[in-house]
């Protein structure tokens, strides 16, 4: 391989991964005047994406608001994850695997493929994931 041959190896690859540098600005992308807009999820209703199904939303919403502890739910990722906010502080770790556990067997019967229960302070206090038990932070 000649030396103008490796100095191209070198810099296109490098010139392309500068160019992608930018895909990540904050820069607003422009609209486009009679494209449709896609309402993002309302202020406030506690779901961070609005794709889950309704139906979904308010079964999962309902189920895990019995529960004993819990203050909120949030539905994360088109179904994929659900948030369950508590009073509970550093020490309950063990009554928020608890409610992880009970929060799972809900869960899993939607496309939902994990549970996080976060403390008072928002810090996650236990998780778990389809297929495996809760675990305590």
């Amino acid at each position: 391989m000649t030396r103008t041959a490796r100095l191209a190896a070198l810099v296109v690859p490098a010139a392309f991964l500068f160019a992608l540098g930018g895909c990540g600005s904050s820069t607003p992308i422009p609209t486009v005047p009679g494209a449709p807009v896609v309402p993002a999820a309302s202020e406030g209703s506690g779901d961070r994406d609005a794709s889950c199904p309704p139906a979904a939303i308010k079964n999962l919403k309902e189920g895990i608001g019995a529960l004993d502890g819990v203050k909120g739910v949030e539905i994360v990722g088109q179904c994929t994850r659900v948030v369950v906010s508590t009073a509970f502080k550093a020490k309950d770790s063990a009554k928020a695997k608890a409610l992880c556990d009970d929060a799972s067997t809900l869960v899993y019967g939607f496309e939902v493929g994990s549970v996080s229960v976060e403390g008072a302070d928002a810090t996650e206090l236990a998780m778990g994931i389809k297929g495996a038990p809760c675990r305590a932070a």
